[in-house]
């Protein structure tokens, strides 16, 4: 199992800007909820696993529109994401 420390920077980095996976997604005054290092290193790979599955339909949307990915808005493209899942939680699976 990895340090917290050694989870945390593999959360913080990404190319280019600095910019924190929990920073967007959670929030800047958010605080990790789990108490044992292996359920933070559990809450970290779930926010990594979003930022990865946001950042493909980015650079899928602006492939189908032909336009450079580096010109999408990860803040934006979070918004248009939450908006779907909160209008999807009323979907059930089994058609009641």
């Amino acid at each position: 199992m990895r340090s917290v420390s050694a989870l945390h920077d593999l959360a913080g980095s990404r190319r280019g800007t600095g910019e924190r996976v929990g920073v967007r997604q959670r929030g800047s005054k958010a605080v990790l909820r789990s108490k044992s290092p292996a359920l933070v290193e559990q809450e970290i790979w779930g926010h990594l696993c979003c930022h990865y599955a946001i950042r493909t339909l980015m650079f899928e949307a602006a492939h189908d529109a032909e336009v450079d990915p580096d010109r999408v808005s990860f803040t934006a493209a979070l918004r248009i994401t939450r908006r779907s899942l909160s209008q999807a939680r009323d979907f059930s699976p089994s058609g009641h």
